[in-house]
This record gives C-alpha cells, sequence and structure tokens, in this order.
C-alpha cells in the first residue's frame, strides 16, 4: 500500500548478504492504480519483476495491464 493506504504498489528490499538496505518501489512514481500478483525471475546478471496492474482508465472494471521492469543492479528500468 501507498502510504495513504489506497494504493496497492510493488516494492523490494535488496539484501546484501547480512542486512536489508531500503525499501525500493518497483511501480512507476505517481501509479494510482493497484498493482499484484507480482512473480520474479533472474537470468543471473538482471532480475525481473512482472505484475498485473489493474486498469480502470479502460472504463471496463476488469482490465488488466501486464507490466515487466528489470533491475540491473543499480536501478529498475521498463
Amino acid at each position: 500500500m501507498d502510504s495513504d493506504g489506497a494504493d496497492m504498489d510493488i516494492v523490494m528490499r535488496p539484501w546484501d548478504g547480512s542486512e536489508f538496505g531500503q525499501t525500493i518501489e518497483v511501480t512507476p512514481p505517481g501509479d494510482s492504480y493497484n498493482d499484484h500478483h507480482v512473480q520474479v525471475a533472474s537470468d543471473g546478471d538482471r532480475m525481473y519483476m512482472m505484475w498485473m496492474k489493474a486498469n480502470y482508465s479502460s472504463g471496463m472494471a476488469n482490465v488488466h495491464d501486464i507490466w515487466v521492469r528489470v533491475f540491473d543492479g543499480s536501478s529498475w528500468v521498463t
């Protein structure tokens, strides 16, 4: 949930082998729709997160988009 409890976002905390780092929001900034059903995969060099995002702008109640972001070791990119 975001800080006001109105929007489900995808976040992660990196692990350096001894402790967790700061919480990082994976969903794009300013995202106001619910994000859910996250899946994580890695190819050894990069981490991938895939999830469903509610798309209320379509005018239909049950329409979702599939999003993918890639962590290249320093930042999340689309």
